[in-house]
This record gives C-alpha cells, sequence and structure tokens, in this order.
C-alpha cells in the first residue's frame, strides 16, 4: 500500500521520495486517463507542497483534485481533496472561503485529516470551542487507529493554540507541554518545532520559540518556520526588543511571502508596524501575483505544452487553460509562451 509508507516518509519529514512518487502516479494516470489515481497524487502533492512551503502550488493541486473529485462523484475521495484545500485556503487567508466550501461540499468531519482541517479552519474563524472539540476528535481518530507520532498531524499544539484563545491557560499550557514530550519522544523535529513555538505562545516565554526557529531552519518546513519566526518577532517586540524583533519578523515575512502564505505575511507586516518597520507592499504584478491555477497553467506552457496538452494533463478545458494563460500574461507582461521560462521562479 503507498499510503502508509507514505505516512511515515510525511511523518519523519522525508518529503522528496514522497514528492517523487505522486509525480510518478501523476504521470501513470495521465497516461492511462485514470481520473482517481490522479485524484489521489495531486492530494498527495498537495501535502507534501504544504509542508515544504509551497501554498500557491498546493493550493492548485487540492482545487484541481477535488473539482475531478465532484465530477467524477468519488466521494470518498472528497473527505481528502475538501481536507487540504481547506488547510491551504486558511494559511492563504482565505477562511472565510473554506468555510463556504466546506458547507458547500456536504464533507463530514470522518477522518482525522479533515477533523484537523476544520480545527485549524475554526481557529482561523475565531471559533476556538469548535476548534477544541475537532482538534480531540482528530487526535482520539489516530489514536483508535494506532497512530502516535505527532509528525502526521501535530493536533494536541491544535489544542493548546485553541485553549489559549479560550484563555484556559493552564489548560494550554498542560496540553503544550503534553505536545513538546511527545514531540521529543519521537525525535520529530518539525513536530517538536510546532509545539514549542505553541509552548512559547500560551505561556508567553521566548525561549521555546527561538528553540523552535533553530529546530526548523535545516527541515524542509518552510512554511513553519516562517511562523516561528513572525511569532518570535512579536514576542520580541512585546517584550520591547524592537531591534531584534524587526530582524526576526522582516525575515519571517519575506519567508511567508515567498510560500504564498498570504494570512501570515498580513500579520507579519501588522508586527512590523508596531515594531516602527515599513513592511513592503505585495506584489500585484509578477510571478507573487499569479493565482494557484494561473502559475499552474503557465508552468506547463513553459514547458512547451500546447493547451491541448495542458488541458489534458490537468484534466480541464481547452477554454479554461486559454483563460488561465490569459491572466498569467497579463500579470506577468509577457505576450507569448516562449517568454514564460524567463519570467517564471
Amino acid at each position: 500500500m503507498i499510503l502508509p509508507a507514505t505516512m511515515v516518509l510525511v511523518a519523519i519529514d522525508h518529503l522528496a521520495p514522497v514528492r517523487a512518487c505522486a509525480e510518478a502516479i501523476l504521470a501513470g494516470a495521465r497516461r492511462r486517463g485514470s481520473s482517481y489515481d490522479f485524484i489521489a497524487a495531486s492530494v498527495l502533492r498537495a501535502q507534501t507542497r504544504y509542508l515544504q512551503g509551497e501554498l500557491v502550488e498546493a493550493e492548485a493541486d487540492a482545487r484541481l483534485a477535488d473539482a475531478l473529485a465532484v465530477e467524477h462523484e468519488a466521494h470518498s475521495a472528497r473527505r481528502y481533496t475538501v481536507a487540504w484545500l481547506l488547510v491551504v485556503l486558511v494559511e492563504r487567508g482565505l477562511a472565510a472561503e473554506a468555510h463556504e466550501a466546506l458547507a458547500a461540499s456536504g464533507v463530514r468531519g470522518t477522518t482525522a485529516y479533515l477533523l484537523a482541517a476544520r480545527g485549524r479552519m475554526h481557529l482561523a474563524l475565531g471559533h476556538a470551542a469548535e476548534a477544541v472539540d475537532d482538534f480531540v476528535a482528530c487526535g482520539e481518530r489516530l489514536a483508535h487507529r494506532g497512530i502516535h507520532h505527532p509528525g502526521v498531524l501535530p493536533w494536541q499544539a491544535g489544542v493548546a493554540s485553541a485553549l489559549h484563545r479560550l484563555g484556559r491557560e493552564p489548560e494550554a499550557v498542560a496540553a503544550a507541554d503534553e505536545a513538546v514530550r511527545v514531540a521529543r519522544r519521537f525525535a520529530a523535529p518539525r513536530a517538536l518545532g510546532i509545539a514549542l513555538r505553541v509552548r512559547g505562545l500560551v505561556s508567553g516565554t521566548i525561549a521555546p520559540m527561538r528553540e523552535a526557529v533553530v529546530l526548523l531552519e535545516p527541515t524542509p518546513a518552510r512554511l513553519e518556520l516562517a511562523r516561528s519566526r513572525v511569532d518570535l518577532g512579536a514576542a520580541l517586540r512585546r517584550a520591547n526588543h524592537r531591534v531584534d524583533a524587526r530582524t526576526e519578523l522582516a525575515a519571517g515575512q519575506d519567508l511567508a511571502r515567498r510560500c504564498g502564505a498570504d494570512a501570515l505575511v498580513e500579520r507579519a507586516g501588522e508586527e512590523l508596524r508596531a515594531a516602527g518597520a515599513r513592511p513592503r507592499r505585495l506584489a500585484v504584478s509578477g510571478a507573487d501575483a499569479l493565482t494557484a491555477s494561473e502559475r499552474r497553467v503557465a508552468e506547463l506552457a513553459a514547458d512547451g505544452l500546447s493547451n491541448r496538452d495542458v488541458a489534458q494533463a490537468l484534466f480541464v478545458t481547452t477554454k479554461t487553460v486559454e483563460t488561465h494563460l490569459g491572466h498569467a500574461y497579463r500579470k506577468l507582461g509577457v505576450t507569448g509562451r516562449d517568454e514564460l521560462a524567463a519570467r517564471l521562479p
């Protein structure tokens, strides 16, 4: 089975072989015209791209996978396509859209992934009590399946964050301490970095956040590193260490921007202004301004694929490809596909 093997590799942050596996399945699905395999591989690639901080690309994969699941009535697959779509939309600053997408899907929280995604969505929307329930249910579902590694889904850190929002500080600190203990036991750098960052937040201490940054720097978890830098910078600002705060916040914002984490970019900007800095304006043109779908189409076109080939590769219509490509041309300031490669990172 592919799923158990990839789950283990994801938990220990060995993402390269998982990504290669997803790419191989996608190539095979295109050759055979297998929509189901394409959906499964797109979800897997969306997961690895999210973990590596490639949110624009992850959003494109998640949207396409979910659209195909709807078209082909792959109802069981939607528990995963919707889950990853929610996660990415929240990070992109689109929590309200995530809520609408979940409601419209009719999918219920029957998997640990969907429960964790719904918990993050509720937390972003300010529904902390609902977030606690979702994260606890996620932990129970994982335990029922005998899954205890925090690198699969860091649900305990989610519980701590939600309890902190509710003002239940002793419980929040206890949950964060447990998250740190479990992550240290499994020697899971990404999960430990997340747990330490949350431990610093709920306790109001800077040291755990500094350790989180050090731990996450050598890992592929670019988004979590950006989040840890922003939270560390915010804590330093509150402690009146403004120079150090601006350094961390600027680094965190720059990394968040490269990840496509618009919600984090905005929060870092607010903190930078509070620390006396003037953050850069967001891009309205260039590669950073492309939507997830526009970027995916532009990348394939830059690789030499015709509009028809791109449509077949993405299981969409040629008209859809033409629309996205036209938007990409305008934002990139090009007039033809031969200029695309030079404008895309």
